[in-house]
């Protein structure tokens, strides 16, 4: 693997990596951020209280949903005027002017909180009750301009006793009714005699006459989970565990399916020895209780509920005889024992510990003060409960006066709150993590009113879509008109909302694009939720923006890099396979034309045999430019690097094409490059060269134009190519465009695979773009393909600049032959053994070959100094030839090795040096390769 393919796939790793952890972290943000809608839902719905906040300067209220359902109104928007609210509010004749009192004290600045409880009509003309408490801001000058509050359900609270009451009479009632059937039963001979009410409360007909237990059992129509009941206390009562029966299970009226309950108490009789004789008893019909006392804990919870909900206990003081009533509530909530009673309103207080800093203030709430505003009192305290823990409490109370206006009486209501204490601190920690989190994501908000198709946008929604920070609630249609979405995004963006709000799909989830004022063109991601009726029609619908711009990039870029290094893989791939076929093949030609060689120096000119023997070689050649091409392909060729012009190697090339042109196709070029040079091989540059012309050229069916331009471009950012990313700086830039058919789209990722042709069978061997791509790789550069079908194309090479120079001079190196060196010669090939043996006697040198490296080394071993020179190829079995290569220079460190190979690479040639080799040749060889490397090798 080169360099370029491994740093490439180093980025893609990089980028994956990159990519994942960013992915991770929005997740766990995302995560974190649902968690605290969920607890702030959570904490807002266990309250259970309606809430509204009242602008007085402007006239307007906004009412919860809650709020409005306490006091009886049908859904409808949470914003309206004052005076309509005022207009829907239907308060008992008996308590409003108590309502206004308190509302305009408070307003007034009379007392503290706005506190007040009063019964509300609903549309079903019932009165229920509220407890409505509040709190007014005021500007700088005292004025009330804001007051916020919340509205709880009381009625349950101030019925419960009532309907405990009216429970518990029924309960009695129920149970002075009730009948009850006596029965006796033998055990021995299971006969039972009972009572006619038996059979009328077990449902059996009159007519019908039951002589056996058993046959009771039978017909009982039991509950499925009661069955086994009355016969495990039957058999533990006769088995003496328990001292009598008294068991309860339900029975499920044939007729109607009502579910009865039934108690039966009985005694078993026994003999002197124990053994039960008979069982005498009663059943009897407790439903009415049973139902009586589902009431009463159905009461008595909702009562404790109404306590809890409304944290009411009862505290009851006589002033003037200093005698004190608590209820069990009070003492639960202050952490004392239910059992306790107290005389003295100290007595009490002595036994709850409060807080220190709490002391003075509860004190005060006692205290009568004539000049005070209001009788009323409210504070918050903290007791110490049976854990050592301070819980929250809440106590208000009133003074109630005699004619002379002197203090008798103080009557109120403690409330524990802690946990309204606890969730508000909870969910002002959880609105700052909501707030984080939302800063965190870099997200922004909105809310849509359906009903009056009004949207708020954040301030950091707005900024995301690039507007300045003004108005966050406006009409839709006047945000839309600020928008500028995507042509192409705008339809899926609607059909989104529409099926969302339609029930059609689960969530909203949409991205799309938007232009920016600036110009710039956005990717956005919008989630959302709906709120819905009680018939799934949505009313409301809130949700978030996201910049995904970064995101859709990076996702853009990396499968761009896949696509990338998936084509560099398969490259990779099918060029090391064609580098195996190459190197056998080059052994073969190695044997052809090296006999061709010598037999065309025997054949005389003109004659048969020499026209026979210049063809084969002539095949021979093109054959080995082949395997040329396909190691060039493969990039593993051993190519020696040098800076060159590629100027002069583009004009001969076109020059060597003009000659070849059809008379309908002409030939532009423009050459600018000069004495610009690039570090490559020059051979490869002219293929690079030669192949995209060539390409060009028969692009061309009939008549056109190939336009040929070389010259240097700089870019001081990086710049994408169809193959690659090209770093800054300053590039050779080959371009060779042609008027031909172009290139079809649906192949245009196909271009570079090779072998990959669309000319006629035999007329393209598809290796040509596959050898120009690996070359300009292995040059750590890249190629832009542009194409239009029936139009043309055009092929950018850039190659990295080196610098300037001379021209290159070439002189051609005379053969140096050999004087009689005795050269060891190995090569697991016997024919090419015997073509190196008879080249190399040519040449004036005596060889000894060998087939066997391990044979070559024991001869060597036997006679080191015999030897001038040593041959080598490399790819052999037992030994390779750079490993006789270390052999022999441990045995003789001074003798020069010229290593051979069909399938030179990198890392042979690494290997090599390491070696001690003096030069590595690439199969097949000739005459004056062999004539030069040896008498270089000697010469060292």
């Amino acid at each position: 693997m080169t360099f370029a393919a491994i740093a490439l796939a180093v980025l893609v790793a990089l980028l994956l990596i990159k990519l994942t952890r960013q992915l991770a972290h929005l997740r766990s943000v995302r995560d974190s951020l649902a968690a605290a809608r969920e607890r702030f839902a959570l904490a807002v719905a266990g309250c259970n209280d309606g809430i509204w906040d009242w602008d007085l300067k402007n006239g307007r209220i906004f009412v919860s949903a809650r709020t409005r359902e306490l006091i009886g109104m049908e859904p409808g928007p949470d914003l309206m005027g004052s005076e309509e609210w005022a207009s829907t509010l239907s308060v008992h004749p008996e308590d409003a002017a108590r309502r206004i009192e308190a509302l305009q004290g408070h307003l007034a600045g009379k007392n503290p909180y706005y506190d007040v409880e009063y019964r509300i009509r609903h549309p079903d003309g019932n009165y229920r009750w509220i407890h409505v408490r509040g709190l007014c801001l005021r500007d700088s000058e005292g004025r009330a301009v804001r007051m916020a509050g919340s509205t709880s359900d009381i009625d349950a609270r101030k019925r419960a006793e009532e309907a405990l009451r009216q429970s518990e009479e029924r309960y009695a009632l129920t149970m002075t009714g009730s009948q009850e059937a006596h029965w006796v039963w033998n055990v021995a001979s299971d006969e039972i005699d009972g009572s006619p009410l038996l059979n009328e409360m077990l449902e059996i007909p009159a007519t019908r006459v039951l002589t056996t237990r058993s046959e009771f059992l039978e017909l009982m129509p039991f509950h499925p989970d009661d069955r086994e009941i009355p016969r495990k206390g039957m058999e533990d009562h006769l088995a003496g565990l328990t001292p009598r029966l008294d068991v309860e299970y339900r029975l499920i009226a044939r007729g109607t399916g009502e579910i009865r309950w039934i108690h039966t108490r009985a005694t078993c009789f026994r003999d002197a020895a124990g053994t039960p004789l008979r069982v005498a008893g009663t059943t009897y019909d407790v439903s009415e209780r049973k139902h009586a006392e589902l009431r009463l804990r159905e009461s008595e919870h909702r009562f404790a509920l109404v306590v809890a909900g409304t944290n009411d206990g009862i505290i009851d003081w006589d002033i003037l005889n200093d005698r004190t009533y608590v209820s069990d509530r009070t003492k639960r909530i202050l952490g004392l024992d239910p059992n306790d009673s107290f005389s003295r309103r100290a007595d009490y207080l002595s036994k709850v510990e409060v807080h220190p800093n709490d002391l003075e203030m509860l004190e005060r709430a006692f205290h009568y003060e004539p000049l005070r505003a209001t009788n009323s009192h409210e504070v918050d305290f903290r007791v110490r409960d049976a854990d050592g823990n301070y819980r929250w409490v809440r106590m208000r109370g009133k003074h109630v006066l005699d004619s002379k206006g002197r203090p008798k009486r103080w009557a109120g209501s403690l409330s524990d709150i802690d946990a309204e204490k606890r969730t508000q601190q909870a969910l002002r920690e959880s609105e700052e993590r909501f707030q984080l989190a939302i800063a965190g994501v870099n997200q922004g908000v909105w809310d849509w009113d359906l009903a009056s198709d009004t949207v708020f946008m954040s301030d950091r929604a707005q900024r995301l879509f690039g507007l300045k920070p003004g108005e966050p609630r406006r009409l839709r249609r006047d945000w839309v008109d600020r928008w500028n979405y995507h042509p192409d995004d705008r339809p899926r963006l609607r059909a989104a909302v529409s099926s969302y709000l339609h029930g059609t799909m689960k969530t909203f989830t949409v991205e799309y694009r938007m232009r920016l004022p600036s110009g710039d063109w956005h990717w956005f991601q919008d989630r959302g939720v709906a709120l819905r009726d009680e018939s799934g029609r949505p009313y409301r619908m809130a949700g978030s923006i996201e910049d995904i711009t970064e995101r859709k990039n990076a996702q853009a870029e990396r499968d761009r890099l896949e696509q990338q290094l998936r084509q560099a893989q398969k490259l990779e791939a099918i060029g090391t396979l064609a580098g195996g076929v190459a190197h056998d093949f080059n052994n073969i030609l190695a044997a052809i034309l090296g006999y061709g060689d010598m037999a065309q120096k025997q054949a005389a000119e003109g004659t048969s045999l020499r026209r026979y023997i210049d063809a084969a070689m002539s095949a021979g050649l093109r054959a080995k430019a082949l395997v040329e091409r396909i190691l060039a392909f493969s990039r593993s060729g051993m190519s020696e690097r040098v800076p060159v012009q590629l100027e002069p190697i583009v004009a001969e090339v076109l020059d060597n094409v003009a000659a070849s042109l059809a008379p309908n196709v002409r030939l532009e070029r423009r050459l600018a490059a000069h004495r610009v040079t690039v570090l490559a091989d020059p051979a490869q540059l002219h293929q690079i060269a030669l192949n995209l012309c060539t390409n060009a050229v028969q692009a061309i069916e009939s008549a056109g134009t190939v336009s040929v331009v070389l010259d240097v471009v700089e870019s001081d950012t990086e710049r994408s190519v169809s193959t690659t990313t090209l770093p800054s700086g300053k590039y050779l830039k080959l371009q060779v465009s042609d008027s031909g058919r172009g290139i079809d789209p649906q192949i245009m990722d196909r271009i570079f695979d090779p072998f990959f042709t669309t000319k006629e069978l035999g007329t393209g061997t598809g290796l040509g773009l596959s050898l120009v791509h690996g070359i300009v790789a292995d040059l750590d550069g890249g190629i832009d393909v542009h194409s239009t079908p029936q139009i043309g194309s055009t092929f950018d090479v850039y190659l990295p600049w080196h610098s300037l120079a001379s021209p290159n001079e070439v002189s051609e190196e005379a053969i140096i032959n050999g004087a009689g060196e005795t050269i060891l010669l190995v090569d697991d090939e016997v024919t090419l053994v015997h073509l190196g043996e008879e080249m190399m006697a040519e040449l004036g040198y005596e060889p000894v070959g060998f087939t066997s490296s391990i044979a070559a080394l024991e001869s060597f071993r036997a006679e080191p100094g015999r030897f001038d020179a040593v041959l080598t190829d490399e790819a052999m079995p037992s030994m390779s030839g750079s490993e006789l290569a270390v052999e022999i220079r441990k045995l003789r460190p001074d003798i020069p090795i010229v290593l051979m190979s069909g399938y030179p690479t990198p890392a042979l040639a690494a290997r090599a040096r390491d070696a001690g080799v003096f030069e590595v040749l690439a199969k097949p060889l000739a005459a004056r390769d062999i004539a030069r490397s040896l008498a270089g090798a000697l010469r060292s």
